[in-house]
């Protein structure tokens, strides 16, 4: 009974309202607010976005680490076996993925996403040391330098037309 008579006054100044103000009021009121919905959710986007694109950048900032291990393809890392030496051998041959074997017996690995597979390929079964980001939820390094004994082997800067697929 008390929520029928709440329901009958709001019906009326609703009336009243609408009377005095015309419908083009409301109406107008309803394109305002629908505009403003859209800022707002043009701003949620590009706040988004920005979240999105400077994520990897975030990522970069942490502090470098250095690895060591051999480098290794990805499907002699699979099947639990070491790459046959020398780079021209069939089965380094067919690789197309490698990757830096820090440790053969747990099968840790990371994959070196910037570094192109031509300049892996020639340091298969090489220890050497990289130093770079580390993701390790992707099992990756970015690598910033990579290091063959005491000798630097690779930077980034020295390929960066050079290392882009």
């Amino acid at each position: 009974m008390l929520v029928n008579k709440a329901y009958k006054i709001r019906k009326e100044v609703q009336s009243v309202y609408r009377s005095s103000h015309g419908d083009e009021h409301i109406k107008s009121q309803g394109i305002r607010k629908e505009k403003n919905m859209k800022k707002i959710f043009l701003w949620v986007l590009l706040f988004a976005g920005i979240v999105i694109l400077c994520g990897p950048i975030a990522a970069k900032a942490e502090k470098m680490e250095t690895l060591m291990g051999s480098i290794q393809g990805f499907e002699c890392v699979m099947q639990n076996k070491v790459c046959p030496i020398g780079h021209e051998s069939e089965e380094a041959a067919a690789e197309q993925t490698f990757v830096l074997l820090v440790n053969a017996k747990n099968g840790d690995y990371y994959v070196i996403p910037n570094v192109k597979e031509g300049v892996l390929a020639r340091l298969i079964n090489s220890d050497v040391k990289v130093v770079g980001y580390v993701d390790k939820k992707r099992n990756s390094i970015w690598a910033e330098e990579i290091y063959m004994g005491s000798k630097l082997v690779w930077h980034s800067k020295m390929y960066q037309g050079h290392n882009k697929k």
